[in-house]
């Protein structure tokens, strides 16, 4: 049986490229090859990926592609991990878009729900990846963050916006979170209770929290305070609509955040590690989080 894992189905050498390529108005199959010291196929591969991303553009009679800047566009897919990988580009999962929209930075999933035939996996915990993310010198704190959040995995459909105050060193994220709906009702053995059901959903949404502050801190030392605010979609009994509605509200501090190692943040419960940081939530006594009015 060939285990399946998630990743974005490109070149391990990928991110290396285009961290060597943006710095570049031009590049060419040669340069990459050289740079890498790689076959001329796998170059070629890799410029393809550039190209598909949005990085680079096509090649004029030179060879030559221009460079554009970070991706804009990043596909997930469900790659198989044994030796035969010959599907390497099938099986498309969803794809991550940036858009600008009212001077925020979106990242959103584009057709995420293409191929499903049943509900997907819901994970819980999704910040324990926190320490594969490190500060980069390349690009502003806004193009480090569409890079970083743009090749983040998400188990369900999660949607960033972010906006940098360079002025009070402050990074305000609205996250679109997914629906408590989307929460599996059993734990494979058994049906949840209401507040195991419940708790699964609180916690999912704490670990979304800390994974989107976690990857700033990580990825811009400029970052001294990232405020956060997350939001479903919730059903109005009076309206008869769904409404959005907030149910989490943070701010947490550099220097707070670094007090522990990043591999322990990456291991901790997020709903007890954020109660450490200025967060605002309304839990009810068996775990329901109840709408909010935001603070920060």
């Amino acid at each position: 049986m060939v285990m399946k894992s998630k990743s974005l189905g490109l070149d391990p050498l990928y991110w290396q490229a285009v961290d060597f390529v943006v710095k570049k108005n031009c590049v060419s199959i040669e340069e990459i090859q050289r740079e890498f010291d790689i076959e001329w196929q796998r170059a070629n591969r890799l410029i393809n990926e550039l190209e598909l991303t949005g990085v680079i553009s096509g090649s004029d009679y030179d060879g030559n592609r221009n460079v554009f800047g970070f991706p804009t566009r990043l596909e997930w897919r469900e790659v198989s991990s044994g030796k035969d990988n010959e599907d390497y580009f099938s099986r498309d999962r969803y794809t991550n878009v940036l858009k600008l929209d009212k001077g925020k930075a979106v990242i959103y999933q584009d057709f995420y729900n293409r191929g499903f035939s049943e509900k997907p996996e819901f994970i819980i915990d999704i910040h324990d990846d926190l320490d594969k993310y490190s500060s980069v010198n390349l690009g502003s704190v806004d193009e480090r963050l569409k890079h970083a959040y743009l090749s983040s995995y998400w188990s369900r459909e999660t949607i960033v916006a972010f906006h940098y105050d360079e002025e009070i060193s402050t990074l305000f994220i609205d996250v679109d979170l997914p629906e408590i709906e989307d929460t599996p009702v059993s734990n494979g053995e058994r049906l949840k209770t209401a507040e195991e059901y419940f708790h699964d959903y609180a916690r999912h949404v704490h670990a979304v929290i800390l994974r989107v502050s976690g990857i700033a801190f990580r990825v811009c030392p400029e970052v001294q305070f990232v405020v956060t605010a997350g939001y479903s979609q919730i059903f109005n009994h009076d309206t008869g609509n769904e409404d959005d509605r907030y149910l989490i509200n943070s701010r947490l501090n550099r220097e707070k955040f670094e007090r522990l190692p990043i591999k322990n943040i990456a291991k901790c419960d997020p709903i007890q590690y954020l109660s450490g940081f200025d967060v605002l939530v309304n839990m009810s006594n068996n775990n329901k989080m109840n709408a909010i009015e935001l603070r920060w």
